[in-house]
């Protein structure tokens, strides 16, 4: 690729070859670790990283004491442009470089002082001990920010998110409000979707199109297919399928598959299973190591006893299954297609398949039991 600049007489190339990144780093923050802050799902060394990957580039450990024409002619490359920035500004983007270039480029600038770094005429400023700076005036100089502390982080951290956030409305996102969405930058949302506020979605997490991610949705590193609805719920390291509806304050943990037109409603945990298609588990229900299968129907209040206090087992529950309200299904269990399990029992023994299976005490009934004291 080239940088290209379009004047009346003349266009301008700077093949990608043609500069050297070299990115200075600096000590002082080697003690806490500070360029490894994450950002919007990634580090501030990683941001700078991003925009200057499309050139050589190399980043150089630098002290308070270290001269920049030094370490810039100890690091001399055949590259015709020497770019020498600093690693502690994750807002700045390639484009803000490619602009900085052109600029010395038309103006016949060999010495360029950015806000926060240079652009130097390789052989020139290899060859003369002295030399003019020009001052380079950019559209934003808040790309220069130094990631210097909570505050400033602070403060790029809610930029970067605003970038992330307008860049998913031009693909087709409806995001109610940029300010209260926060996304990190790996995650990738489909056209059509909907998400309010006060949503966090990080990590690897991918949306598939015309899903509707309602306030108070937290989406770590998860898969969701078209068409979905999440309502203020949490999901974590798992699938869920298209057509699916989870929430309100559902809790979906890591290694769970929930397939196409499964419902979880309101304050469901589900743990490391499978939920087959079109199967509904409405509310107030734990389903922990287990397989549900297809167009099951699991009422409230439902427990999969899973551990034994040592360690823990499956239940597996096929298709076309019915459990009623306030069921306990004890582990290692398997209940068969198209059972029934009334309400209020506690299952120990596997149900065979479309039977029922009742197991409660029968009820019994006394007679004016409560009466007034004569």
């Amino acid at each position: 690729m080239e940088t290209e600049l379009e004047t009346d007489t003349m266009m301008y190339r700077i093949a990608d070859d043609d500069v050297f990144v070299l990115v200075l780093r600096p000590t002082q923050y080697d003690k806490e670790n500070v360029l490894d802050t994450k950002i919007c799902g990634r580090s501030i060394i990683d941001w700078v990283k991003n925009a200057v990957n499309k050139w050589h580039h190399k980043f150089v450990s630098t002290g308070p004491d270290d001269d920049v024409l030094t370490v810039f002619r100890d690091n001399i490359t055949s590259a015709k442009w020497t770019v020498v920035i600093y690693a502690d500004m994750p807002l700045l983007e390639r484009r803000s470089i490619e602009t900085a270039l052109e600029y010395a480029v038309l103006k016949g600038v060999n010495a360029l002082q950015l806000p926060r770094g240079y652009i130097f005429n390789t052989e020139f400023v290899k060859t003369n001990d002295e030399f003019l700076l020009t001052d380079f005036v950019p559209v934003n100089p808040a790309d220069y920010t130094v990631a210097l502390g909570n505050a400033q982080i602070a403060k790029i951290r809610g930029e970067i998110n605003l970038r992330i956030n307008f860049e998913y409305i031009q693909k087709g996102v409806q995001i109610i409000s940029v300010k209260d969405t926060y996304i990190d930058c790996p995650v990738e949302i489909g056209a059509g979707t909907v998400i309010e506020p006060n949503t966090y979605i990080y990590g690897e997490t991918r949306i598939g199109q015309n899903v509707k991610i309602m306030s108070g949705s937290r989406i770590e590193n998860a898969t969701i297919g078209d068409g979905t609805v999440i309502n203020a719920s949490e999901i974590f390291d798992s699938t869920i399928g298209k057509g699916a509806q989870i929430g309100p304050n559902a809790h979906v943990r890591p290694q769970c598959t929930l397939a196409d037109g499964v419902h979880i409603g309101n304050f469901v945990e589900v743990k490391k299973s499978v939920i087959g298609r079109n199967s509904k588990i409405k509310h107030l229900t734990y389903i922990g190591d287990g397989t549900v299968g297809e167009n099951c129907n699991i009422g409230c209040g439902v427990v999969f006893c899973n551990f034994d206090g040592k360690e823990k087992h499956t239940v597996t529950v096929k298709d076309g299954v019915f459990i009623g309200s306030n069921s306990s299904l004890v582990a290692p269990l398997t209940v068969g297609e198209n059972a029934f399990i009334g309400a209020g029992s506690v299952i120990t023994d596997d149900v065979p398949a479309d039977s029922l299976a009742i197991a409660r005490a029968r009820q019994a009934i006394k007679p004016d039991w409560h009466k007034e004291e004569d």
